[in-house]
């Protein structure tokens, strides 16, 4: 007999916390914080620090670029 994995999510992800949203949609990309570090070209911790600890400012090139990649607004600090 075989056991479900993890939680249920829920369909409509507005109730999750907006950092967990951003995961969830980095997870269905493909990606990680560190991968998505490495794609923006900063320190694999960068990323982190802007998204989802929101301890540095999210520079406004970085904004647009997470946007350009596809990343949905709502998800952004």
């Amino acid at each position: 007999m075989s056991r479900p994995q993890g939680l249920a999510l829920p369909a409509d992800w507005s109730m999750l916390p907006r950092e967990q949203r951003l995961k969830l949609w980095l997870r269905g990309q493909g990606l990680t914080l560190t991968t998505l570090a490495a794609r923006l070209g900063v320190h694999k911790s960068t990323s982190g620090k802007w998204l989802v600890r929101c301890n540095e400012e999210l520079p406004q090139t970085r904004r647009l670029q997470l946007l350009a990649m596809g990343m949905p607004e709502e998800y952004l600090p």
